[in-house]
């Protein structure tokens, strides 16, 4: 089925931390906590319930993926492989934490649990955890790649279809997790202003999904070969679901994205002339559809993209920008940490890696952060040149509106999809570096 990943995929070889790597991906998609599950056993003033209030499942999937893991490099002494783009990422968390530890008097505790339940540098390093023990056993099995694929596409295929039925019916589905604020503040949807979401996911978070979803999914039917209509025919209807549900998120930088995505795979159709007439035609239709849904049809991105004060300041985020980089400019060297940050801004992090790395490491982590964008970048490239992979270079375009428009340290999703497309970057070469003991 074209929503799935054409090459077969074989089951018996997976791994029982395959499967809890598949569970922690399907619980980033569902980010349900414990007390919403089990509202009737949990009461709020209970200590369990104070305990895991907030706490996603895919928290737990987290922490038990690493000690599994720990386990089994103990137990079975097996290598972890570590490429130059994951050894760059730890020298660069490390080097953070090291400076952050020295600027705030060597008070580790008030380090690791800061600020609060979103304490910095304990979700900065389960995602470098997770993400190094995902890339490392999609290497060992690339059937899991394909896997996880198919799981976040089709996905945000359905996520997308309720969206849509959510429109139908003129109020959000929210039994199945759909909201929109616009709804819950005035009672009623307006197609101009409401901004769908599921379950916990932030609006331009769940767009990112989303990116991921359409780059995959475009990936997946242009390497195909001649495939019958009606193949073609469900190819197109998952692709304007997802995309749908792009402009239903009304996420500016999804659908800068997405523009970016179905522009450069139709260059790269025209340039490889890979069954050019039926890939240049759905692409065609694709572009042509998105355009007159946005231009036709009410939608968010009408407001969203009006010259006005609220887009030049790119939704609020420039002035933060504009405030971090002023307040480190006195330090720029070293940067001012991210506790200083904090305390002065009193809001959340800058919504851009480049920002917050300077704020937070000064210009050496900025120096650093550059080394590892230009390792993944060329790493992407080779793959792109040699092999004609287009789902990693589309997914690169989509990871880098992230970095510049999310707070990409506490969100897992762009962890896991980065793990994927680092090891998606060996799937069609052997490295000599690398040696997995199965």
């Amino acid at each position: 089925m074209p929503l799935l990943t054409q090459t077969k995929i074989n089951y018996k070889n997976l791994k029982n931390i395959h499967f809890l790597i598949v569970g922690y991906l399907i619980f980033i998609i569902l980010p349900i906590t414990l007390p919403e599950i089990f509202t009737n056993l949990l009461m709020p003033e209970s200590i369990l319930y104070k305990l895991f209030n907030k706490r996603t499942i895919n928290s737990f999937f987290q922490i038990t993926l690493i000690l599994l893991y720990i386990f089994k490099l103990t137990s079975k002494n097996e290598k972890l492989y570590l490429d130059g783009f994951i050894k760059t990422i730890l020298i660069l968390f490390i080097y953070s934490f090291i400076l952050n530890l020295f600027t705030n008097n060597f008070n580790l505790k008030g380090l690791i649990t800061f600020p609060g339940e979103k304490a910095y540098y304990v979700l900065y390093f389960l995602n470098i955890s997770n993400f190094i023990i995902i890339f490392n056993e999609m290497i060992s099995n690339f059937n899991l790649i394909k896997i996880c694929k198919n799981i976040i596409i089709s996905s945000s295929f359905v996520i997308s279809i309720l969206f849509f039925f959510s429109l139908l019916l003129g109020h959000p589905i929210s039994i199945l997790g759909i909201t929109d604020n616009y709804y819950d503040q005035n009672g009623f949807i307006n197609m101009l202003y409401s901004r769908f979401t599921f379950l916990n996911w932030n609006q331009n978070e769940i767009c990112l999904l989303f990116n991921f979803a359409i780059a995959f999914h475009i990936g997946n039917f242009l390497e195909n070969k001649s495939i019958p209509f009606y193949k073609i025919f469900i190819n197109m209807i998952i692709s304007l679901a997802i995309i749908n549900g792009i402009i239903l998120t009304g996420g500016r930088m999804g659908l800068i994205t997405l523009f970016f995505c179905l522009i450069f795979s139709l260059l790269h159709v025209i340039k490889t002339k890979f069954l050019i007439t039926q890939n240049i035609t759905q692409l065609l239709f694709l572009i042509s559809v998105t355009i007159a849904r946005i231009k036709l049809i009410a939608n968010t991105a009408v407001v969203r993209f009006q010259v006005n004060e609220n887009l030049i300041q790119l939704g609020g985020k420039y002035p933060k920008w504009s405030e971090a980089t002023d307040y480190v400019s006195k330090a720029p060297f070293l940067g001012k940490g991210v506790i200083n940050y904090f305390d002065m801004s009193n809001s959340a992090l800058p919504e851009n890696i480049f920002v917050e790395t300077f704020v937070v490491t000064g210009i050496i982590g900025l120096i650093l952060l550059a080394i590892l964008i230009l390792f993944f970048t060329k790493n992407n490239l080779i793959q792109f040149i040699n092999y004609k992979k287009l789902d990693n270079f589309l997914i690169l375009i989509c990871l880098s509106g992230a970095i510049i428009s999310l707070n990409v340290i506490y969100l897992k999703a762009f962890w896991f999809v980065l793990a994927i497309c680092n090891a998606g970057n060996k799937s069609n070469y052997k490295s000599d570096e690398i040696s997995i003991v199965n």
